[in-house]
C-alpha cells in the first residue's frame, strides 16, 4: 500500500499531536502523587522529602517532652532547647521560634523540610502552649 502526500501529511499531523499530547499531559501530572516520580527524572533531584507531620516535627524536638504547660517558664525553655532561632512578641507574649532543616541530596535542597516548634509564654512568665510546623525548604510562601 503506497500512501498520497496528503495522507503522509495527515498521518504526521496525527502523530505530532499524539506525542505533544502526551508530553504534555506527563508534565502536567507531576504535580500529582503518580507524577512526582517524574518530577525527580526532569529536574534531577533525588532521594525522597523528609516526612512533613506534626508527628515528624514532634520526633525533631522530642527534648521538649520536659517542658510542661502552665508550669514552664521561658528559662526553661531556654535551659531544655538552647538558644531560639528567633523570639517574637505577640500580645504581651513572647513566642520562641525553633528551627531544624533536614535536607535531602539532589539539585535543589527545595526538597528538604524545615521543622518549626513555637513555645508561647504567656504574660505571666509561664508556658501557654506548643505549636509545630513542617515545610518544605526554600519555599516561603509556605513559612
Amino acid at each position: 500500500m503506497i500512501l498520497k502526500s496528503k495522507q503522509l501529511k495527515a498521518m504526521n499531523i496525527i502523530l505530532y499531536l499524539i506525542f505533544t499530547s502526551c508530553i504534555l499531559l506527563t508534565i502536567a501530572g507531576c504535580g500529582t502523587e503518580m507524577g512526582k516520580s517524574f518530577e525527580y527524572v526532569f529536574t534531577g533531584k533525588t532521594g525522597t522529602p523528609p516526612p512533613r507531620t506534626i508527628d515528624a516535627t514532634k520526633a525533631q524536638f522530642k527534648n521538649d517532652k520536659a517542658l510542661i504547660i502552665g508550669k514552664s517558664t521561658a528559662l526553661d525553655i531556654q535551659n531544655v532547647m538552647g538558644s531560639p532561632t528567633e523570639i517574637q512578641k505577640k500580645s504581651g507574649k513572647k513566642i520562641y521560634v525553633y528551627l531544624k532543616s533536614v535536607e535531602t541530596s539532589g539539585v535543589s535542597v527545595d526538597v528538604g523540610t524545615n521543622y518549626i516548634a513555637k513555645y508561647t509564654v504567656s504574660s505571666n512568665g509561664r508556658l501557654a502552649s506548643k505549636d509545630y510546623k513542617a515545610s518544605p525548604m526554600n519555599n516561603p510562601l509556605l513559612q
